[in-house]
């Protein structure tokens, strides 16, 4: 910590605990409004530190994108976090806040536009042209996934659209897309998205907690510009997922495939890192489009750390007592409230508008597979 700590840090204590001291994470946590955790696998090492804030009434805030973790806690702790009125935030990196703002300014700004009683039609988010490098970490985490997670559990959150949501809720969302397509918005390909399984259950919390419309749908697509490498990625997706379900495969992989574990890309790559992409919705005939640019650096780790400082502070400053598991978008003091602090300060901006013709809204919106200027 030392090398990143200036001067003007000095007066800023640095507390120490291990993830399995219980009593360590207690005193910790009692010194302190909110925390904020990168500490993955988060099903290994996450949940002493979420029991303690709970405990002791701090915030919490994490990078997490592992649903089933995610669901567990929920179902367990949610009770105990109401009473406390403790804030707990899984997913405030780019995992899955940049999602989840999108279609929250996307809806707002709809329904600001129609009015409140809007029908909102499907929300589909394009992955567009991005550039960066997943670490060893986040690799070994999702592979981590099919190794200690039961499989009968797994299965079952993951074939549930709304998983994250209270037991039994329904909505017009039927499952994760396993194929390419064509589209007709944007002129290009739908494949499957690497991200999309976390990502959506997480805005479809939220879909259940503001409220957001008994018509809304939301899917996350990787869009690419011609048909064999919409098939390329399909046949890529769908192999990959089946190799890894077999255990000496998995092995394999992990030992002689994946990089190490706390290894990632390096300054000069994440620097240079950005990532942009589009969320496209109708309503009563008109085409609507938000535009994510993410223009500061490398989403996983540069991007992310960003996202999670400013999440940090706006639950450590926010006074509401409002109790559970939220999203970044249905959080008290996160939400829209940190729009602008995200585009001020860390370069990740959210611009909603309402396209006039079915030919703008194909020049907006750019395949992921194209080369574009750096932002």
């Amino acid at each position: 910590m030392s090398e990143f700590i200036t001067p003007d840090d000095e007066s800023l204590p640095i507390i120490l605990a291990d993830s399995f001291d219980v009593d360590a994470l207690h005193q910790m946590c009692a010194q302190t409004t909110a925390v904020v955790s990168t500490v993955g696998p988060f099903v290994n090492y996450g949940t002493p530190l979420v029991e303690a804030c709970i405990a002791e009434g701090t915030n919490y805030c994490d990078s997490t994108g592992e649903t089933t973790w995610i669901k567990r806690l929920i179902d367990t702790l949610e009770d105990k976090a109401k009473a406390n009125g403790v804030r707990l935030v899984p997913s405030c990196g780019y995992d899955s806040l940049p999602s989840d703002i999108g279609a929250l300014v996307t809806v707002n700004g709809i329904k600001a536009d129609k009015g409140n009683d809007a029908k909102i039609g499907k929300v589909t988010h394009y992955i567009g042209p991005m550039n960066g490098d997943a670490s060893g970490g986040t690799l070994h985490t999702m592979m981590n996934l099919f190794e200690n997670e039961e499989k009968s559990q797994l299965i079952k959150t993951m074939g549930n659209p709304y998983a994250l949501c209270p037991e039994g809720t329904k909505g017009k969302d039927t499952g994760d897309r396993k194929w390419f397509s064509s589209d007709k918005v944007s002129g290009g390909y739908m494949a499957p998205w690497v991200m999309s399984s976390a990502n959506e259950r997480v805005v479809r919390r939220s879909w259940y907690q503001n409220a957001y419309g008994t018509s809304f749908q939301y899917e996350e697509v990787l869009l690419l510009s011609s048909f064999i490498k919409g098939l390329l990625v399909s046949i890529g997706i769908s192999l990959t997922v089946a190799l890894v379900l077999i255990p000496p495969v998995r092995w394999l992989i992990t030992k002689y495939v994946l990089p190490d574990a706390g290894t990632g890309p390096s300054r000069k790559a994440r620097d240079k890192g950005y990532a942009i992409s589009y969320m496209h919705s109708k309503s009563g005939g008109d085409n609507y489009l938000t535009t994510i640019k993410i223009s500061n650096g490398d989403v996983g780790y540069k991007s992310t750390s960003m996202m999670l400082g400013e999440c940090v502070i706006a639950l450590a400053r926010s006074e509401s007592q409002e109790g559970g598991f939220f999203t970044p978008a249905s959080c008290p003091g996160l939400g829209l409230d940190i729009r602008d602090t995200l585009a001020e300060k860390c370069s990740i901006t959210f611009d909603f508008e309402k396209v006039k013709s079915s030919n703008e809204l194909k020049t907006k919106i750019v395949a992921y597979d194209m080369k574009v200027a750096r932002l």
